[in-house]
This record gives C-alpha cells, structure tokens and sequence, in this order.
C-alpha cells in the first residue's frame, strides 16, 4: 500500500497528533544540551526539585536554561510553542498566566 497523501498533508496530520507530555527544562552549554523532564503531573518545579545538583552544575558554568515541555513525539518545546501545541491538541484546561505561554498549571 503506498501513501497518496502529499507529504505536506502529512507533516501537518503528525503536528496537529503531537501533544504534551510532560514539564521540562533544556540546559544548553558550549553547542550541547541536555533536557531534564519528569512525568505528568509534575511541573517545572518538581524537574527543579529533582535534578537540582545537575542544574545548578551547568548553570554555575555559564549554562543557559529553557523552560518547555515534552512532546508525544520526543521534541523539545519552549512555553510558547508549547502552548500552540497544546491549544491544537485541545489540551489546555485553563489559562494560568500570559495566554501565548503554556504553564504546566494550564494542563494538569
């Protein structure tokens, strides 16, 4: 069976199935980066509580922090472009804070 669909068609179909997964936060340094996530219901500050030491590590060397979330699909997301994903997944509960960010009080 061969897909007749055009590929714009179904690059659109897998963003509008992406959802939210999980609170996370992405620490880059030097051109690497790391992402320290916990599951559902947690939020940015159990990802805090629980990788502290890790975070404050890469911090203290000049590390830069993101705070987002974690797709269905493996993809980082920051608050922003988290909350479009939520909004098209119809995800988002409520609205906790500025309307264009998404926070983790938002979904669970």
């Amino acid at each position: 069976m061969t897909n007749d669909l055009p590929e714009a068609t179904v690059r659109q179909a897998l963003r509008r199935a992406q959802r939210i997964s999980c609170a996370a936060i992405k620490m880059e340094h030097h051109g690497a980066s790391a992402i320290f996530s916990v599951p559902q219901p947690g939020r940015h500050h159990d990802v805090i509580r629980a990788f502290g030491k890790e975070l404050f590590a890469i911090r203290e060397r000049g590390g830069e922090e993101t705070q987002g979330f974690m797709t269905t699909t493996g993809r980082f997301v920051d608050r922003a472009i988290g909350a479009g994903v939520a909004e098209r997944a119809r995800q988002r509960l409520r609205v906790t804070g500025p309307s264009e960010l998404l926070f983790s009080e938002d979904m669970w």
